[in-house]
């Protein structure tokens, strides 16, 4: 999707990570970009249209990926509609089964465990889940409030708006 024009050779360098020279034959690839004969503002703005190109296609797939995912959806809340209808007209008639050449169906029998009152159930049978993770925030506040936490330190990173 190419909302902008920018020059051939940035475009081949950013889009396909290198390009050619006509006049001289030279190479350029992503890892020389600044070595094409363009301004750093052309560069720059370049670099910035195709991120938001690049953001534009993105966010479509994922809208289409959304979508496909409803369809997903909304098809297997009909195969489930239906195997209970299937389940529930086998269960009132007392069948186990049916085949044919083009479908089998049965009926699974399984056992499982139904916790009523998990307190009730002996120690025995319990298991202990213990999961300890830094708290981040408290650790930032207690950082900028001075203080000094032992395995941890306060970092700045820089990211970039592209708009």
């Amino acid at each position: 999707m190419k909302l902008y024009e920018i020059s051939q050779a940035l475009r081949e360098v950013i889009d396909g990570g290198f390009a050619v020279d006509a006049e001289t034959g030279e190479v350029f690839d992503s890892d020389n970009l600044d070595q094409l004969n363009e301004t750093f503002e052309d560069k720059l703005e370049a670099c910035a249209i195709v991120c938001k190109e690049m953001q534009a296609e993105a966010d479509a797939l994922k809208a289409e990926a959304d979508a496909l995912a409803k369809r997903s959806k909304a098809a297997q809340n009909r195969v489930e509609g239906l195997k209970a209808y299937m389940l529930r007209q086998m269960q009132d008639s007392g069948s186990d089964g049916l085949k044919t050449p083009r479908a089998v169906v049965k009926v699974r029998r399984s056992s499982y465990v139904d916790v009523l009152d998990a307190a009730a159930v002996p120690d025995e049978f319990q298991e202990t889940v213990v999961t300890a993770k830094p708290d981040k925030r408290g650790i930032m506040r207690a950082i900028k409030a001075g203080e000094t936490v032992p395995g941890a330190e306060l970092k700045t990173r820089e990211s970039l708006a592209v708009s």
